[in-house]
């Protein structure tokens, strides 16, 4: 009875992670595939614009490999709950990025 019980909570769990990345991910690539209108709308130059697509993928790149250490030693729920609140954050404030 308990291993049905554990695949619906890890099945639960793999789809509320695939639909908060697929929230920043949708965001992130519909922002790429107009490019000529935000230039326009917020009077960007190229190197704000390339800011702003990179924005949401410069923590990825640079704390990887600490939040692997993070995993082993705290748990990955409570690291998965971290990155989670982080990325939300992140994904609202890359508005303000200019």
């Amino acid at each position: 009875m308990g291993k049905p019980k554990n695949k619906m909570i890890v099945m639960l769990i793999t789809v509320l992670l695939f639909f908060a990345m697929f929230i920043g991910n949708y965001g992130q690539y519909q922002l790429s595939a107009i490019p000529g209108v935000i230039y326009q709308t917020f009077h960007l130059t190229d190197i704000q614009f390339s800011s702003v697509m990179t924005a949401p993928m410069v923590p990825t790149i640079f704390l990887s490999i600490i939040m692997g250490i993070i995993a082993d030693k705290c748990g990955l729920n409570k690291l998965i709950s971290v990155c989670f609140i982080a990325s939300s954050a992140g994904f609202i404030l890359r508005c303000t990025a200019t």
